[in-house]
């Protein structure tokens, strides 16, 4: 089952949004990960090791950031 089927649910259960809101947010997450997918080639064609470890970085802050977002709800 694709993932938009969770997050359209997610979207209309947890944030209370209309189904125009919901709709705008899938086409956003569509055009970001399309974009995230041609800028991941791209750099990865172009300059893999250094990418790779770019990429490792960026997703161990990201993890970071929100692991401490969701200790501070507590």
């Amino acid at each position: 089952m694709p993932s938009t089927v969770f997050f359209a649910e997610y979207l209309d259960t947890v944030s209370h949004m209309n189904g125009k809101q919901i709709s705008l947010m899938l086409v956003l997450f569509g055009v970001t990960g399309m974009v995230g997918n041609l800028l991941a080639g791209k750099l990865l064609s172009n300059k893999a090791i250094t990418t790779a470890i770019v990429f490792q970085f960026v997703f161990g802050v990201n993890s970071i950031n929100v692991s401490n977002m969701d200790n501070s709800r507590s």
